[in-house]
């Protein structure tokens, strides 16, 4: 009984707590990475606006590149939290296998599981939400990347 309402519980919490260290510190990563790619972009754009007639064709494609610099770097991102979420997804569905096998058995073991299968459930289903929201936030970073690249080539 100690294990599953305990051990079991602190297994799942610790798995949760892992892999939201992971998800942090990666996005960190890509966020520090693209955050100065977007700022070279943007200064590379400038560069473009106010390049003489002579270096402006130069400068747009220095400039075009720096945008798709910002798009390829939003793809391990992507990627990343892509995985993240269909992780979460099938930890979520183990968590629901277990709560269902739980609520339909008979005994202490058993019953002590419940409440903690709910919560793992639910915290997984939360990871889930809060991973599409960063693929939201990374797919907007690339749609950025791209109007940039546009605007460079069709306007300046």
């Amino acid at each position: 009984v100690e294990f599953f309402a305990y051990g079991w519980a602190t297994g799942s919490r610790l798995d949760l707590e892992v892999f939201r260290m992971r998800q942090a510190n990666e996005n960190m990563r890509w966020r520090a990475t693209v955050l100065r790619l977007i700022v070279d972009a943007e200064a590379a754009e400038k560069a473009a606006r106010e390049a003489s007639e002579e270096t402006r064709q130069q400068a747009k494609d220095a400039a075009a590149r720096a945008w798709q610099q910002v798009g390829e770097q939003t793809q391990p991102a992507r990627s990343g939290w892509g995985e993240a979420q269909a992780f979460a997804v099938r930890q979520a569905e183990n968590w629901r296998v277990v709560l269902a096998a739980a609520q339909a058995a008979l005994g202490p073991n058993w019953s002590s599981i419940v409440d903690p299968a709910k919560s793992s459930e639910a915290a997984w289903l939360a990871e889930r939400d809060a991973a599409a929201q960063q693929a939201v936030y990374w797919n907007g970073l690339l749609q950025q990347a791209l109007d940039g690249e546009q605007r460079v080539r069709n306007t300046l």
